[in-house]
């Protein structure tokens, strides 16, 4: 997957765009495919070091998704599903 991705906080030239590794799912969770990304007001404060986040750190949680892999306690979840998504 690709991804925009941060090591450290500070400006915009702390963002990197990176090919990262697909992520697994595990149980009572899934695997989006993701339509469309953006950065919003959150992924600035993230940025910036106002919110303290984990390195590395990929940003972008505003986006659409569709179901592309659910594990058995989603068995029920349609492969068109919109999911709610929390990074």
């Amino acid at each position: 997957m690709w991804a925009i991705q941060m090591d450290e906080t500070g400006g915009p030239d702390v963002m990197h765009w990176r090919e990262l590794a697909d992520p697994e799912a595990h149980p009572g969770q899934i695997v989006v495919d993701v339509a469309a990304a953006g950065l919003n007001y959150i992924d600035t404060y993230q940025r910036s070091g106002l919110y303290d986040v984990p390195m590395p750190f990929v940003l972008g949680l505003v986006g659409a998704y569709l179901v592309h892999r659910a594990e058995p306690v989603f068995t029920d979840a349609p492969a068109t599903a919109h999911p709610a998504v929390h990074a």
